[in-house]
């Protein structure tokens, strides 16, 4: 138990209380940089073995923290790179979607030029066909109406010449 994690009244009492139970002491705890080097230092002292060059194990205590940090940094690299491959793959088949959409439009659009181009070209024969049959028309009706007039005109020739009958 911490005594600094309680309250001051609660760690007076328990001075008061378990006097005997109290001990000065130096904890390292498991999440601290330090905690490897003193577990196998007090293994050695306890097995009776002579105390190791701590500057070796701090070194290689960093190092194994940088590794560690290493091992971490290629995890959440790896992790973002699938991320960006799912998203490459995602925008990949998006845009391909959009390519076969866009050639299906451009074939709508040229058989859309291709009826729009008969139907011009039906349009303007329609017409040549109708001026042609309205200006056979305005013929047929302009030689009826000359030979109208032909015939009038002779009628009237025939009343005014000399020795003509009036009878009709």
């Amino acid at each position: 138990m911490k005594l600094n994690r309680l309250a001051k009244d609660e760690v007076e009492y328990l001075r008061d209380c378990q006097a005997k139970a109290m001990v000065d002491c130096v904890v390292v705890e498991r999440d601290w940089p330090e905690y490897h080097l003193v577990w196998a230092m007090l293994e050695h002292r306890m097995a009776g073995k002579p105390v190791p060059d701590f500057n070796a194990w701090r070194r290689a205590d960093e190092l194994q923290q940088r590794l560690n940090a290493a091992d971490q940094r290629i995890d959440e690299l790896a992790t973002s790179e699938a991320a960006a491959r799912e998203e490459l793959d995602t925008m990949t088949a998006g845009a391909k979607a959009l390519r076969d959409e866009w050639r299906a439009d451009q074939a709508r659009l040229k058989t859309a030029e291709q009826r729009n181009t008969v139907l011009v070209r039906s349009i303007e024969s329609i017409n040549a066909s109708a001026s042609t049959a309205h200006v056979s028309q305005s013929l047929w009706k302009l030689k009826t109406v000359m030979a109208t007039i032909a015939r009038i005109t002779n009628d009237a020739l025939k009343t005014t010449e000399p020795g003509a009958s009036h009878e009709q």
